[in-house]
């Protein structure tokens, strides 16, 4: 019977002609996972949709809305044609002894977190790592699934950077932050990007190679003993265009068994055996600097609760690290942002592709590196949402879904102005789109539909304009040895007990993949921080 009386589990009803209380739910919940202004505007549109046809119409050609229509219309397809969540189950939560002061707390649990605390531990710290998301079983929830995006991922996936163009981004919000949930692809910093990056951190080529090393070794950075090389597609047309192309290495040990090699199986497992404690599903309020510690001020299922630490590491992310830092009153300014913008395409073969999830570790990028190209997430529940993302109303069955794969194309932010803007005591992503940019948004679009159609595609979405932009990859608010909150030590000027250790100290837009050069570039400040 049904039970659910909200407006979004109304119009997800009406929109896939289902009664299902499960996957309603899990619709509303997802939608109201969005920022206020698209929780209200989407309440507001779910009143109408999909009651009369000429209704949907005139909102459809009411300007500024299409966007929103298919916001809902593809999260709806989403949850419709995934498979139900099986019962996953977080693990246990430890008891800690709050009176404890420990050496270090280390706020999150990603890549600059784990190597933060690793290498503390080794040095006989007392060390606690605090993580805002819930601690899975690796391997428990499917990779690209609903039920990862839905448990794994800080709102659902859905956060927007604001402006005339907004960019959708996902954070991962889990034990081992980010690395749990992207594809692992690892990419070395290349050509003028490299050289600009070691340049601003002022250290040499034989440091950053050392390091790089010491990275790939504890990730088992390695390619697929398979290669499985597309021969249609992005890397056909790549070749025939003249662009580079290969194969990625991934984070993977591969047996009889593939396994991810996230944190929580490398970094924070080799710092739990040297006696680390990790505190999971814990939300970091703010820090208060006391003379002999940090408090450390938290909110999980118990209440709020303190922690002390003689020092801290900000390990929470490009976004939330500043904000911690703005809600404990410690900065009471805008800080500075920066991404890859991503523009996505369907491509559809006169063959079978896709086997309900493809994902191919080869790229391709233009031997400037200003554009670089590859596969995106094509598991059937993502490729249906993206197609109607794009435009493409048709409902396809999976025999026709098994022929089609998603891509993307990005680059690196020209004269854009991103800004973590203080608005009202919050801080707020915003973007102001510059001339260059908007060029090179089209630019990206126009180079992968040339790629796609010279392998031999039969057909492509967008069919007009541009991909709604996108990204997952974010750093640079507080770069170091450009930024005054931070010394060349990535310690705050105000209170060097506090130590910035994630993306956030990306002094420039690496090229790829900034997973790989973030990890290096904490590795670095962690030696130089332990030496001193």
């Amino acid at each position: 019977m049904r039970t659910n009386s909200d407006v979004l589990g109304k119009f997800y009803d009406r929109y896939t002609g289902t009664d299902n209380e499960i996957k309603r739910t899990v619709y509303s919940r997802r939608i109201n996972q969005a920022p206020i202004f698209i929780v209200a505007s989407s309440r507001m549109l779910a009143l109408f949709l999909g009651r009369l046809a000429i209704i949907d119409f005139l909102i459809s050609i009411t300007p500024g809305m299409n966007l929103l229509i298919r916001f809902l219309y593809g999260n709806a397809t989403l949850i419709h044609k995934s498979p139900e969540d099986t019962k996953v189950v977080a693990c246990k939560e430890d008891a800690f002894d709050l009176d404890v002061v420990f050496d270090l707390v280390v706020v999150g649990s990603g890549p600059g977190g784990s190597v933060a605390a690793l290498r503390a531990a080794e040095l006989g710290k007392k060390v606690l790592v605090i993580e805002s998301g819930k601690s899975f079983s690796p391997s428990s929830i499917e990779h690209h699934s609903l039920a990862q995006t839905r448990l794994q991922f800080r709102n659902g996936g859905i956060n927007f950077i604001w402006g005339v163009k907004p960019i959708m981004f996902a954070e991962g919000m889990t034990l081992g932050g980010g690395s749990e949930v992207n594809s692992g692809l690892y990419h070395r910093l290349e050509g003028a990007h490299r050289s600009q990056i070691l340049k601003a951190l002022r250290t040499s080529e034989a440091e950053w190679a050392e390091l790089e090393v010491l990275v790939e070794n504890e990730l088992s950075v390695q390619l697929s003993p398979s290669g499985n090389k597309p021969d249609y597609g992005l890397v056909l047309g790549a070749e025939i265009y003249g662009l580079q192309s290969k194969e990625i290495p991934r984070w993977r040990k591969y047996g009889a068994v593939e396994q991810h090699q996230g944190m929580q199986v490398t970094y924070i497992n080799k710092a739990s055996r040297v006696g680390t404690q990790v505190l999971v599903n814990s939300v970091v309020q703010r820090l208060i600097p006391k003379e002999e510690y940090i408090e450390v001020n938290y909110l999980n299922s118990s209440g709020r609760q303190v922690i002390r630490g003689k020092e801290v590491i900000l390990a929470a992310g490009t976004i939330e690290t500043p904000r911690i830092l703005n809600r404990s009153r410690i900065t009471k300014i805008d800080f500075c942002l920066n991404l890859h913008p991503m523009l996505r395409a369907v491509a559809a073969q006169d063959k079978v592709i896709n086997n309900g999830d493809l994902f191919p570790s080869w790229q391709a990028w233009t031997n400037d590196l200003k554009f670089k190209f590859g596969y995106s997430v094509s598991t059937f529940p993502y490729l249906s949402a993206t197609l109607l993302s794009l435009g493409e109303n048709r409902d396809f069955h999976n025999e026709k879904l098994a022929q089609l794969a998603a891509y993307f194309s990005s680059f690196v932010l020209e004269d854009s102005v991103l800004k973590l803007k203080r608005v009202g005591g919050i801080l707020i992503p915003i973007i102001n789109w510059g001339k260059a940019d908007k060029k090179l948004i089209n630019d990206a679009s126009n180079q992968l539909y040339a790629l796609l159609q010279a392998g031999k595609a039969t057909e492509i979405w967008p069919q007009k304009g541009t991909s709604p932009v996108t990204t997952v990859h974010l750093f640079g608010s507080i770069p170091i040895n450009a930024s005054k909150v931070i010394d060349s030590f990535g310690r705050l000027r105000k209170d060097p007990r506090i130590r910035i250790s994630d993306g956030s100290l990306m002094p420039y837009a690496p090229w790829g993949n900034p997973q790989g050069p973030i990890m290096v570039l904490c590795e670095l400040m962690a030696k130089r921080c332990n030496k001193k």
